[in-house]
């Protein structure tokens, strides 16, 4: 079973696009909530700072590493922890964003996604091809977004 953490910036749509994956209501995330969806192991986080220890210490536990972004901002402080990404899903409908969240992706050799999260069918698309490539080994040159 492969791990997977979604991490981020408060607001950036991690527990709404985890959401998807069983029917809950969308409360935010309070330190980590970790489910079972198929072949994974998912850790949906917050996004607050005063969990940034406690979320960092399950990085050396996960396989594979989604972080959500909203803004231009939040796309740039992505470097921080860029050595652990593996896919950059991008939360939102602009165009300009989308082009430069999937340049950056590709800048960096990991995968990009981009749907507006509360677009249920969307967000499981993206992780129907999370489960794929995870089973199949495929990490490079994937780019999907929608309009």
């Amino acid at each position: 079973m492969k791990k997977v953490i979604v991490i981020g910036e408060s607001n950036t749509g991690k527990t709404t696009f985890t959401s998807c994956l069983r029917d809950i209501k969308v409360l935010p995330t309070i330190g980590i909530d970790c489910f079972t969806y198929k072949n994974l192991y998912i850790c949906d986080t917050s996004g607050s700072e005063c969990y940034k220890y406690l979320v960092r210490s399950f990085y050396d536990q996960q396989d594979v590493f989604l972080i959500c972004f909203r803004t231009l901002d939040q796309l740039y402080r992505i470097g921080v922890q860029r050595k652990y990404i593996n896919i950059i899903i991008y939360n939102g409908e602009d165009e300009m964003l989308r082009d430069k969240g999937r340049l950056y992706a590709k800048e960096h050799g990991v995968k990009f996604f981009s749907c507006s999260f509360v677009n249920k069918v969307d967000c499981n698309w993206i992780w129907n091809r999370i489960i794929d490539t995870t089973t199949t080994k495929q990490w490079r040159n994937l780019y999907c977004w929608f309009y």
